[in-house]
């Protein structure tokens, strides 16, 4: 989904990594992501445009970073909302966004929605779930500049949507979506950051050759212990995503009490902050 600059429904869009159908081993045929409204993405385009200096942007995961969790009480755990009602944001996740974007990056946000191949959720729904978190972002000042959404996942289920039970390249922790928006809003990828509370945000942040923020609460020993999975390891931590936009912008002002958190890894020579 694609949604104007300012955070409103005005331009609504669902888009996937790629754009054409392709043709899977098995020999079917697996649907790109459908457009929502023709000419969705002008309002962005108007604004992003093409010049000598690419862009730089700040991809950022949605469910567990901006909105928080749901239970889902008829299989016991946490999950996406799945009606407006249940949108509750993350605490700074309205001024996260309006820093970032007020220094002049791209706010695009990223989410795997499998709901729509396990046929939890439709896509009427996710619109109208992320028409509501636009609206609560918008009351803080923040808003993003484009939301890409993958509808897939692998696992067959007769409940769900067969088109959409499929593998692809803009599940994370693949890089497609961003790579995707790269392309579009001609954003330079090393230049910009991917932030999430998911290894799988690292991954597919770190894939695309972005730097990472891992948007966290558990102490360092215990992020340390998932740290075997390829490619899952951050450039920063933070414990919110207002800390995050400190370590992004360096503005560390912005986090109040922020102290430098180290792994082992980084104890041995690799990167990052945190705050």
């Amino acid at each position: 989904m694609v949604h104007a600059r300012g955070g409103g429904p005005s331009a609504v869009a669902l888009l996937c990594a790629s754009s054409e159908p392709r043709i899977e081993a098995s020999g079917r045929e697996i649907l790109p992501c459908q457009m929502r409204l023709p000419g969705a993405g002008i309002a962005i385009a108007a604004r992003v445009g093409h010049s000598d200096r690419m862009n730089r942007a700040v991809f950022i995961d949605r469910d567990g970073t901006l909105n928080r969790m749901v239970y889902d009480q008829t299989h016991g755990l946490l999950d996406s909302p799945r009606r407006p009602e249940q949108v509750r944001l993350i605490e700074g996740a309205g001024a996260f966004l309006k820093a970032v974007r007020e220094a002049g990056w791209l706010a695009i946000v990223v989410t795997n929605q499998p709901g729509i191949a396990k046929g939890t959720l439709t896509f009427d729904e996710l619109d109208a779930v992320n028409a509501r978190l636009a609206e609560l972002l918008a009351v803080e000042g923040g808003g993003w500049d484009a939301l890409y959404a993958c509808p897939h996942h692998p696992a067959r289920d007769p409940a769900g949507r067969a088109e959409y039970q499929v593998g692809c390249d803009c599940r994370k922790p693949k890089p497609g979506l961003l790579i995707r928006a790269a392309r579009e809003h001609d954003i330079d990828l090393a230049a910009s950051w991917m932030v999430g509370d998911g290894l799988n945000d690292v991954q597919a942040g770190r894939a695309a050759g972005c730097r990472t923020a891992l948007v966290t609460r558990l102490k360092m020993e215990q992020v340390e212990a998932f740290m075997a999975l390829d490619g899952a390891i951050p450039d920063a931590f933070a414990s919110n995503p207002a800390a995050a936009a400190a370590v992004i912008l360096g503005e560390i002002g912005i986090a109040s009490g922020a102290k430098s958190r180290r792994t082992k890894s980084q104890r041995s020579g690799r990167p990052p902050q945190s705050a």
